[in-house]
């Protein structure tokens, strides 16, 4: 399954995770793919491989912020 096919079929189920969001882990850096992800509410995030410390660190700290200041106070 690929991305595509995630977020077909997670747009089906979004009423029973209606507060689950994506985050997009590609190889593809076409701008059109960027602007398809966005198309659908879910998805938060693009990021192209590879997956960097400090892209993870970044996208915890935009959509997770008190859960991984939680974390790291630990």
């Amino acid at each position: 399954m690929d991305g595509w096919e995630f977020l077909y079929r997670f747009k089906r189920l979004k009423p029973k995770l209606e507060d689950t969001i994506v985050a997009m882990l590609t190889t593809s850096a076409k701008p059109e793919d960027r602007e398809k992800a966005f198309k659908h509410e879910s998805v938060v995030n693009y990021l192209e491989k590879p997956l960097t410390e400090e892209k993870l660190h970044q996208l915890l700290h935009e959509h997770f912020r008190f859960q991984y200041m939680t974390v790291l106070s630990k």
